[in-house]
């Protein structure tokens, strides 16, 4: 079945399994729509090839929410020839919020790829290009891509959000590749990729960036921000003993921090590694 292809307005796509195969040229591209507000329990197989803002769910969403939804297709951007856009497991371009969603493909910057923006950062294991107000929440990717394990690129003066995510992909930076004159606060996440940087890879402009209760293996320096990062082994980080000298193992502190806050909580997963419960 081809993907559903949406351009403007307020748009729901809910319960959709796509497989096969999208290759695109128009501004937009998608495994189950090109654009699309908000989309519900929907699984993307579809090998997805385009240009400018390329997703395995949306290619881009605006103003709505994207959630409990899974990505196993390979998503490739072969170009950017605007100033802005993004490649992503779940959503392109990201204007509204990602929550409870699992990136499971590969995230390919083709060969030859052209870029009109003045980075190249815009690739992602949740989203490509996370912009002003927008989150990203309770999700997780797991797979080795050269940018961002959750966003490739933050960038916009309101604040946005990275909230109770994971990476285990080897990657540029484990949550985000490129903070560019953004607005971002992090807050209980953690990585356990071999990455360039942990937690972010690279800086461009003036930013405001906020981390707090977010960790990081030993195994890869944090990366341009240190404050609010604690780097743990891997004993501590595989719940086999508690973390400095707290009394708790780590399960156990990252279920604290959630406070008041409806994020998923955490368990120990078959490997060790905390993982969501009901994952």
């Amino acid at each position: 079945m081809a993907a559903l292809h949406f351009f403007h307005g307020p748009k729901l796509v809910k319960d959709l399994t796509m497989t096969g195969t999208v290759i695109s040229e128009t501004w937009s591209a998608a495994g189950i729509a090109s654009s699309a507000s908000s989309a519900i329990n929907c699984k993307n197989y579809v090998n997805v090839t385009g240009i400018n803002f390329v997703g395995g769910i949306c290619g881009t969403s605006r103003g709505g929410v994207i959630s409990n939804c899974e990505n196993y297709g390979t998503i490739t951007m072969t170009s950017m020839g605007w100033s802005y856009g993004g490649c992503g497991g779940i959503v392109g371009e990201l204007y509204g919020s990602i929550e409870n969603c699992r990136n499971y493909g590969e995230i390919i910057k083709a060969e030859g790829y052209y870029n009109n923006h003045v980075t190249t950062y815009v690739f992602g294991g949740i989203t490509g290009w996370l912009d002003s107000a927008a989150s990203v929440s309770d999700c997780l990717n797991v797979v080795n891509l050269e940018y961002g394990g959750i966003v490739g690129q933050c960038m916009g003066n309101e604040e946005s959000y990275i909230l109770n995510c994971y990476n285990t992909g080897n990657c540029g930076g484990g949550m985000v590749a490129n903070a560019y004159s953004c607005n971002v606060s992090m807050m209980n996440c953690y990585n356990i990729g071999n990455c360039k940087a942990g937690i972010v890879e690279k800086t461009t402009g003036t930013n405001s960036i906020r981390i707090v209760n977010t960790y990081n293996t030993e195994k890869c320096d944090c990366g341009v921000v240190v404050d609010g990062i604690t780097a743990l082994t891997e004993e501590e980080m595989k719940n086999q003993k508690t973390v400095l000298e707290t009394g708790k193992t780590f399960v156990e502190i990252l279920n604290e921090n959630i406070g008041e806050n409806e994020w998923k909580h955490w368990t120990v997963g078959a490997n060790g590694y905390p993982v969501f419960v009901n994952e």
